[in-house]
């Protein structure tokens, strides 16, 4: 199943729980730590060829994994994080967290994405759903993005939307950044601002994942939370967070059964409501394909 001459750091029956934000999911038979792109890639190739089932994961914010947990191999890509200035543009691998890349940045007098501080992912991740906040979005940024296809790390024509992009169901390896050249000091002024407008808006000190649904167009999905009445409704020990009407909170003990329950009676409740049915942001990862 894991290539004999493997050289990653490799877990055997671990708890998805330790891995995710929402810190829920079952064990993985394997949860395995590839060294670079190369071995991500032969690892891939590996797993496929053998049928066995396998899932890329980032930081593991954004993604809910069953209780039961997950038959095969869940590969997380934080030893790919290798990042690269060349002018205005940063050639960085998918394991970089995405507020790595931003101070990174930052510190070299190169701006635009500020608006993106504090979401609690990877690059990989960012790219893949076009990551977004305050008006800000990673998409038109993105000038080249290198991805595991048919056995080989292929560069891909990048084209996104809100939360979508072309390489959403692809493992991301490696992306090219663009941003502006700005005054430094200017740069990471901004960037606190937003995290203290994130620290003042958002539930940081608690465990979730980030926004439970997309925006509908021309509406937000916190206020129509807000509206039916879903902060502070719990089920088991899954809250929607009274602080950000789209956030769902771990209270010490859900599990994700709890979490999915949750999402479901906040899609019942506003459609009720507006007749609007929210489309949720997170990955529900299958107990099978």
């Amino acid at each position: 199943m894991i290539p004999s001459d493997f050289r990653g750091k490799v877990l055997v029956n671990e708890p998805l729980s330790n891995w995710t934000t929402i810190g829920t999911g079952g064990k993985a038979d394997f949860l395995v730590f590839p060294e670079d792109a190369d071995e991500l890639l032969k690892l891939v190739c590996t797993l496929e060829n053998s049928g066995v089932r396998w899932f890329v994961m980032g930081l593991g914010s954004n993604v809910l994994f069953p209780d039961s947990g997950f038959r095969g191999v869940v590969i997380k890509t934080d030893n790919l994080n290798n990042m690269i200035i060349e002018k205005n543009l940063v050639k960085v691998e998918a394991g970089v967290r995405l507020e790595a890349l931003l101070r990174k940045a930052a510190e070299n007098g190169l701006g635009g994405l500020e608006g993106l501080t504090g979401i609690p992912g990877s690059v990989g991740g960012a790219v893949r759903m076009n990551a977004g906040a305050y008006g800000y979005e990673i998409g038109p940024h993105i000038k080249g993005v290198l991805c595991v296809v048919e056995g080989e790390l292929k560069n891909i024509e990048y084209r996104y939307g809100y939360r979508f992009s072309s390489v959403m169901d692809m493992v991301v390896v490696e992306a090219v950044v663009e941003f502006e050249e700005r005054e430094r000091n200017k740069i990471l002024e901004e960037m606190e601002d937003f995290r203290k407008r994130r620290k003042k808006t958002q539930p940081l000190d608690r465990k979730t994942f980030g926004s439970v649904f997309k925006n509908p167009e021309g509406k937000k999905a916190w206020e129509l939370l807000l509206e039916a009445g879903l902060p502070g409704t719990r089920i088991g020990g899954a809250m929607f967070s009274r602080k950000h009407a789209n956030f769902i909170e771990n209270t010490g003990n859900a599990r994700t059964e709890d979490v999915i329950s949750l999402i479901n009676l906040a899609k019942e409740k506003v459609y009720e409501k507006t007749g609007i049915k929210l489309e949720e942001e997170v990955v529900v990862v299958k107990e099978e394909d």
